[in-house]
């Protein structure tokens, strides 16, 4: 279970704030693929904070989204993985994310991890005339154009914690302050940039995004390890070693995660029986969703239904 201490969100409207109350997972579609919804289609971008103490080690799993991404940590250190490489960010560092690309956040257990984002689509500084798509953005995004992607502290500071600064004040104009920011940045970024194109994403990080799409589509089915193999068009012993690589965790583990997440969506939006809820998520048995539950989240689903519904729980 990973505890959220406090959670602060600052997205352009109060509508922003209502959908990302929701938490963060709940916000995926087909793919396993994260929906941003930016209210404010001609301002697309988003900002969040977000504080734990986790009692295992994944604090956001395996996911992608179609925006950029600027990624810090602000306490503690924390493991990012993204196709295939892993990367620490110290206390203050940060991480650029393009575009599409699979990732996951790791954090010590028993320590209190805080990392903030910046999430946006790159209409956000690219006229749709301009040459700035085309010559830059486009192989930026389809990795023509390799740019760095480690962030240093003083550029997490000038810009991110920048960003994060304008968009919580929400002065009158602090539009002009976000974009400038994320265009100086940019500047930054492609100046360095090695042009050469780099090689091609192995081909097993397309057969993981099947996969996922696979368990959000029958999650509620009985899945076997083999199943999956055959989805990813692999023989399952390879398949499972290729998937714990890239995922950082194993197949049935992640099932198991994505069950319970749906688990506590019924748990806290419905008034639907336990054993309901368990053959819903594809538990064989409710005792068996009890224990797998309190596995990732430390509470049991009566505790967590109690919970929201106010009751005390011993």
């Amino acid at each position: 279970m990973t505890i959220l201490i406090f959670t602060y969100i600052i997205i352009v409207s109060f509508e922003s704030i209502r959908t990302h109350k929701k938490g963060w997972f709940e916000n995926m579609n087909k793919n396993l693929m994260e929906k941003r919804i930016h209210v404010e289609a001609d301002f697309p971008i988003s900002f969040y904070e977000q504080t734990f103490v986790a009692d295992e080690e994944v604090l956001a799993p395996l996911h992608y989204h179609a925006e950029m991404e600027l990624l810090a940590a602000k306490k503690g250190k924390i493991t990012v993985r993204f196709d295939g490489n892993e990367m620490e960010l110290e206390e203050g560092e940060g991480l650029f994310i393009n575009s599409s690309k699979l990732h996951a956040i790791y954090g010590k257990k028993g320590e209190e991890k805080a990392f903030t984002a910046v999430v946006f689509s790159d209409r956000l500084i690219a006229a749709k005339d301009d040459r700035i798509p085309v010559k830059y953005l486009e192989c930026v995004k389809n990795d023509i154009l390799i740019v760095p992607e480690r962030l240093s502290r003083e550029q997490v500071k000038k810009y991110i914690d920048d960003i994060a600064g304008l968009m919580n004040k929400g002065d009158y104009g602090y539009e002009f302050g976000v974009k400038a920011d994320i265009m100086k940045l940019f500047e930054e970024l492609v100046k360095a940039a090695d042009g050469k194109p780099m090689e091609k994403i192995p081909y097993k990080y397309q057969c993981v995004k099947q996969v996922l799409a696979y368990i959000e589509e029958n999650y509620g089915e009985r899945i076997t390890l083999q199943k999956l193999a055959d989805v990813a068009g692999l023989n399952r012993e390879y398949f499972c070693r290729m998937f714990s690589d890239v995922a950082g965790e194993t197949a049935f583990t992640y099932l198991n995660r994505y069950r319970i997440k749906k688990g506590i969506e019924y748990l806290k939006g419905t008034d639907m029986t336990v054993q309901k809820i368990s053959g819903l998520c594809g538990f064989e048995t409710a005792s068996y969703f009890y224990k797998v539950c309190k596995q990732f989240e430390g509470k049991s689903p009566r505790q967590i239904r109690e919970e929201v519904q106010g009751i005390q729980v011993p």
